[in-house]
């Protein structure tokens, strides 16, 4: 009986357990500040809390067992409601749009991807899926059935009706131009003294029809003027590819290059991981791929037919993938991934990449070497107004990116100062106030800031 009456109750246990974590969380905060070089506001978060889990735990180790057990319940139910308020946001209320909300909205296209284009062949119609270049950067070339094509495509399948995406009910097509690109073919014989388009999906167009994107709204002004060289996926040297691969060749007037605050820097984390997309960042390399358009057609069309053999037998493993969700689904609820968006406190990023600034450096002087005009535009996204956010310069390092470019001597259009933060209702700009694109009106009101800046500054 002495001997069990010296084992520690659980509730001791628990406390031991706290104040080991708390040391465990200030160690990697630690290591990741000063090896890693985490951004400051991660690191104060990290810190306070292991400051409140250790005198948690010291508490907890000095008061009597009728407290401790009190301070544990009273923390379980705290702990029990933060998981319902997480749930709610995981399923009803946050984040792009979801099952349980399409059903709410009239004639909402549940159709996937592949469904459309299956459907389309049996009117014998081509369509083909938007493929994006990000998608060949861990292979380093295209895979498609039994074959393998040692480049990275920056456009598309050309001259051919192509399914971008669907964030409104209703699928959005275009006609690809003879590159591959969201444009009419016209576009390339009036370039001259023209405009490009560098950037991702919000470049690219997604979801609205082309004439309602940021290119279709310029080029109505413009008279047909506007090259749109976005497209999905594309991080910082993609973009920069796509300068030399294509605005070389055309020489345009200005370059626009739309930076997307929400996923741009990520990007670039995966692109360079691949051999071949960073050999862009050196003097004098290119792919050759506006005289390739035939080989990447080929290319692209082949790894198309993969998808499609593929998405057969996702139909056979339909139950694995509806348990892989579920178990995506419950990983997000327990790392409070929803809460922590609206509270503005997790970071997908900690530091900008010091790459980023020889991406911008290089691209200044791709530009210069034709006398164009190089222009930063920066785009904020949803979570810049669903969350809290004390601090708009400090969030997803925009100051400091502000600077970068700056530094380099390249204007800069803020998006957030000169659309967003003006408007009495910034989540309008998104489809059903979601996470998402912008809405048609918030295409239009980026392409009317974009010539207002350039008006201004000719005058």
């Amino acid at each position: 009986m002495k001997i069990l009456s010296r084992t520690p109750s659980l509730s001791i246990v628990v406390s031991y357990f706290i104040f080991l974590l708390s040391v465990i969380i200030l160690s990697s905060a630690n290591y990741r500040y000063f090896i890693e070089d985490m951004n400051d506001s991660l690191y104060v978060r990290l810190s306070a809390l292991s400051l409140v889990l250790f005198v948690l735990s010291i508490i907890l180790l000095l008061v009597r067992r009728e407290t401790r057990l009190n301070i544990f319940l009273t923390i379980f139910s705290l702990v029990i409601g933060v998981y319902i308020v997480e749930i709610f946001l995981q399923f009803l209320y946050f984040g792009s749009i979801n099952t349980q909300q399409k059903e709410h909205i009239p004639n909402f296209d549940n159709r996937s991807i592949y469904q459309v284009v299956e459907e389309f062949k049996k009117d014998s119609i081509n369509v083909v899926p938007r493929v994006a270049p990000m998608t060949f950067l861990s292979t380093n070339g295209v895979i498609g059935v039994n074959t393998f094509s040692a480049l990275i495509p920056l456009g598309g399948i050309s001259q051919t009706k192509t399914i971008l995406c669907n964030e409104t009910g209703k699928y959005v097509f275009y006609d690809s131009d003879k590159h591959g690109f969201n444009n009419s073919n016209n576009v390339w014989n009036n370039s001259d003294k023209g405009w490009v388009l560098v950037g991702d999906s919000f470049t690219h167009g997604a979801c609205v029809e082309p004439a309602h994107n940021i290119a279709g709204r310029l080029n109505n002004q413009l008279d047909n003027k506007v090259v749109n060289l976005g497209y999905s996926g594309n991080g910082p040297i993609l973009n920069l590819a796509s300068l030399i691969e294509y605005a070389n060749t055309i020489k345009p007037e200005k370059v626009f290059w739309f930076y997307c605050e929400g996923n741009d820097l990520t990007d670039l984390e995966k692109e360079l991981e691949s051999s071949l997309i960073v050999q862009y960042l050196q003097d004098g390399f290119s792919q050759g791929l506006i005289k390739k358009q035939v080989k990447i057609d080929k290319a692209l069309i082949s790894h198309v037919e993969l998808g499609q053999f593929l998405n057969q037998e996702k139909k056979i493993k339909k139950k694995q993938n509806f348990l892989k969700t579920g178990v995506n689904d419950i990983k997000r609820i327990l790392r409070l991934y929803n809460i922590r968006e609206k509270l503005n406190l997790r970071s997908y990023f900690s530091t900008v990449p010091e790459e980023f600034q020889s991406v911008i450096e290089r691209a200044k002087s791709v530009v210069s070497s034709w006398g164009g005009e190089l222009y930063f535009v920066y785009l904020p996204t949803y979570l810049r107004y669903s969350s809290l956010v004390e601090n708009h310069d400090a969030y997803n390092h925009k100051s400091e990116i502000a600077k970068i470019v700056k530094d380099a001597n390249i204007p800069v259009i803020d998006m957030h100062e000169e659309v967003f933060a003006k408007h009495d209702d910034p989540l309008s700009l998104f489809p059903f106030r979601l996470n998402g694109h912008y809405t048609p009106e918030g295409y239009k009101l980026i392409s009317n800031s974009v010539l207002n800046f350039i008006t201004n500054n000719e005058l």
